[in-house]
């Protein structure tokens, strides 16, 4: 249902292998196609495009800041590292997989000193922290 980018973007570099044994992927599941929907109608992007995730980061970068904020990982165009953590562990009990994702955020966090010119909308700063977190693919 999920391409592997998007859940790496989504749960922060781990893989769905990962997510399955140590993750409420059903919840998470939900979860995300409630936000993505929601951002996808904001934003003007078609329903059917949204579901199947075929859109891209260097030319949808207000999507991913639509969902990144509604995720709670971006606020008011800085990334957010602990509610990041702090959305992780509703999902992930792995302790392992958390210190991964906690370590990914502390690497990540380097998106906020960038200026980017945007302000708030930070819908570079999403792109480039989309960037971050999939550098990280393969950590987990």
């Amino acid at each position: 249902m999920f391409s592997h980018k998007f859940l790496l973007f989504v749960t922060l570099a781990f893989c769905l292998e990962t997510l399955s044994v140590y993750a409420d992927i059903d919840a998470m599941t939900a979860a995300i196609n409630q936000m993505s929907q929601e951002c996808g109608k904001e934003l003007g992007i078609d329903p059917e495009k949204v579901k199947e995730f075929k859109w891209d980061v260097d030319y949808e970068p207000c999507f991913l800041n639509c969902f990144y904020t509604k995720y709670g990982m971006l606020n008011k165009g800085i990334f957010d590292k602990e509610k990041a953590m702090d959305y992780a562990k509703l999902y992930v009990t792995d302790e392992t997989v958390l210190a991964q994702i906690k370590e990914t955020n502390e690497d990540c966090t380097k998106v906020n000193d960038i200026d980017i010119g945007d302000g708030d909308t930070s819908c570079k700063r999403a792109a480039l922290l989309y960037k971050c977190i999939s550098s990280h693919e393969g950590v987990v």
